[in-house]
């Protein structure tokens, strides 16, 4: 590995660790930094998975206080990832490299208009939070959820924007 790998390295994990402290997404630059210094797809994106790791565990301690009181609503929520996230990266690891490197550019493409779209979704969900009902998030969301894992774990570029769009009508104000 040159300077010049080390640089686009590093530069793009500081670019990815700063977006993702904002609004998310930062995985598209480490991954394609890493397919740029010339890991194979899979492989960069589980490293560019594991790349941002830290930001989550920092994120999570940072809001333990709010997760400690939505313990029981995040529950159910949590164990869904937790196999949907499983089960995306058995996907991914049972996914042929040639297989994979033609479905990329598609996957950046949907996490780029999931970003573009973002405001749009936020208003839609603002308009259904406005109608749900007190009561727990049900099956459906549930289910959205596991989607959004599976999603996650086999290549996770704009999955914080669709768990807020799935999640948004349940959030508690």
């Amino acid at each position: 590995m040159n300077f010049g790998d080390v640089l686009l390295l590093s530069s793009s994990g500081l670019v990815a660790g700063a977006i993702n402290a904002l609004a998310g997404g930062g995985t598209i630059f480490t991954f394609s930094a890493l397919v740029a210094v010339g890991l194979p797809a899979v492989t960069a994106n589980a490293t560019s998975a594991v790349s941002v790791l830290p930001g989550q565990i920092a994120s999570t301690f940072a809001y333990r206080c709010k997760i400690a009181r939505a313990f029981r609503r995040l529950l159910p929520f949590s164990i869904v990832s937790a196999i949907g996230g499983i089960l995306g990266g058995l996907l991914l690891l049972n996914t042929e490299e040639g297989a994979f490197r033609a479905l990329v550019p598609f996957l950046i493409l949907f996490a780029a208009v999931l970003f573009m779209i973002a405001p749009h979704i936020a208003t839609l969900g603002e308009r259904l939070a406005s109608r749900r009902k007190k009561d727990p998030p049900g099956p459906l969301a549930t289910g959205l959820q596991g989607l959004v894992a599976i999603y996650g774990g086999y290549f996770g570029a704009g999955m914080r924007i669709m768990m807020l769009a799935s999640l948004f009508p349940y959030r508690r104000t």
